[in-house]
């Protein structure tokens, strides 16, 4: 886990500097936190909520007789921790915007 945040910190930071333009801590921050927000919660709305809770064909071997697949609540309450978790990361690619620009 460690590996992957320090392979895909640089490339976060450059992709917002070179990309999106920016220069302090706010841009980098902000930026990357939209992406993760956005890519978080269009999982839990599209694929969870309308995939995996009305589709029978697929599952996820083993995971049959769990009655979170069909809980909305679930899905957006995992989204939510997801949605935390990705602060430390983006905090990092903000401080890395900062220091590279």
């Amino acid at each position: 886990m460690i590996l992957l945040i320090e392979c895909l910190v640089p490339v976060a930071a450059l992709v917002m500097i070179r990309v999106n333009h920016a220069q302090s801590f706010i841009q980098g921050f902000g930026y990357a936190y939209i992406i993760w927000l956005a890519i978080t919660w269009f999982d839990a709305i599209v694929i969870d909520c309308g995939w995996f809770c009305h589709s029978k064909r697929v599952r996820i071997p083993g995971t049959e007789d769990m009655k979170e697949y069909h809980d909305y609540l679930f899905h957006i309450g995992q989204s939510c921790i997801g949605s935390l978790l990705g602060l430390p990361a983006c905090l990092i690619v903000g401080l890395a915007v900062m220091i590279l620009s």
